[in-house]
């Protein structure tokens, strides 16, 4: 005759199932992390490979971008590379009408995996690689020969605005600022002028910081 469990045995067994548990979620989340972080690092190595390229076609220029100064509301026009509707609405975002995405043709390299926000873009333009122009709030590509320090000078940041936990309008402003995001264990992958890419905790970042890096300045 088999013998039952009695209820001690199964609490024990219920207990340390619990406590197996205890220990491996936090494992399984960090590894799930750990692979997102991974993606977005790809997604922004790619988009840099499209930004050069971007380049190479319009006289070594970096592409234009619209920031979020026509207010509540606001959307931006064409020519930018990222387009964006209703800003601080939250903002939505379509890839495919911006300037890049004719070199990559895939809207979710535009995203991060860990951006809980999903509106399309995560990823925001360093506003020091631009210039003003006659039309309000555009802004227009610098020259590449104008980047004195390329291998440590920020292209793409992982933004994250009070509303949303993500970017705004896809363009970083360093004078408000804008917010960095830490959304990667505390910190964010961020793409360089010289096409790198390389995570960085949200504290080790300094604007101006003309002697060191990473630096925003080009």
């Amino acid at each position: 005759m088999r013998r039952a469990f009695t209820l001690i045995e199964l609490l024990m067994v219920i207990s340390i199932i619990a406590i197996l548990a205890a220990i491996l979620l936090p494992v399984f989340a960090q590894a799930r992390e750990a692979a997102r972080k991974t993606q977005c690092s790809s997604n922004l190595r790619q988009l840099g490979i499209a930004i050069r390229t971007y380049s190479q076609d319009y006289d070594e220029q970096l592409p234009g971008t619209w920031d979020g100064a026509g207010g509540s509301g606001s959307s931006s026009g064409s020519g930018g590379w990222m387009q964006f509707t209703n800003f601080l609405g939250p903002a939505t975002f379509d890839p495919a009408q911006g300037s890049l995405f004719p070199y990559v043709k895939s809207q979710g390299i535009f995203q991060c995996p860990s951006d809980a926000a999903r509106k399309g873009n995560s990823y925001a333009i360093n506003g020091l690689l631009s210039t003003p122009t006659g039309i309000a709030a555009f802004y227009a590509g610098l020259a590449d020969a104008s980047l004195t320090q390329p291998t440590s000078t920020f292209l793409l940041i992982e933004e994250q605005d009070n509303l949303i936990a993500s970017t705004d309008d896809a363009y970083f402003n360093v004078y408000v600022p804008n917010r960095l995001s830490v959304r990667h264990q505390g910190g964010a992958s961020y793409l360089f002028c010289d096409g790198h890419v390389k995570y960085h905790k949200s504290d080790t970042i300094r604007f101006p910081n003309p002697g060191g890096t990473p630096r925003f300045e080009p």
